[in-house]
């Protein structure tokens, strides 16, 4: 199981901007070399899988609506912002995660109060105004070029031809 999704924020709020308390990382820059450090990179980036995918879909809307192909009073363009973990917490081992001692847990709301902090005394002042999240740089790619003119005329030509390609396969067997 990954990060809750973002949809219920679409679908059940009227609000433009969500903020994420993010705790596992989507990049780290050093190269796991132990088969505990690897197991550990891939349950943060299966843990990260939906979250991108969620973030391509919210940016995908956005820059359709900023080039006005997606009426504004139908769809909405999410403002993201990120309350990062501290490097402190990045540092900590996966099986941390299982650590319930009172004091370690007290360690952690710590960590969080001041990550909290540092973001109100920052980045919060874009909350309704701007986006504090990059979405194009945060998945790794820029949509450089427009969107085709045409988006989704491919895939329902497809869906059209499907049938035809199917009764021609049928055909061909007999």
């Amino acid at each position: 199981m990954g990060n809750p999704v973002l949809f219920p924020f679409i679908y059940e709020t009227e609000t433009d901007d969500v903020v994420l308390i993010q705790i596992n990382p989507i990049e780290r820059t050093e190269t796991p070399r132990t088969s505990q450090e690897i197991a550990n990179r891939i349950d943060e980036i299966t843990f990260n899988a939906s979250l991108l995918r969620e973030f391509r879909a919210i940016e995908f809307v956005r820059r359709l609506i900023e080039e006005g192909r997606l009426p504004e009073d139908e769809y909405r363009a999410l403002r993201l912002h990120r309350v990062e973990a501290p490097a402190e917490l990045l540092a900590l081992s996966a099986s941390t995660k299982q650590n319930a001692e009172p004091g370690f847990v007290d360690h952690l709301f710590d960590l969080g109060r001041r990550s909290a902090d540092q973001w109100l005394e920052g980045d919060a002042v874009k909350v309704g105004h701007e986006p504090g999240i990059d979405l194009a740089r945060e998945v790794g790619y820029r949509l450089e070029h427009e969107v085709p003119a045409k988006v989704g005329d491919k895939a329902k030509k497809q869906l059209k031809e499907k049938p035809a390609r199917q009764k021609a396969k049928r055909a061909a067997r007999r």
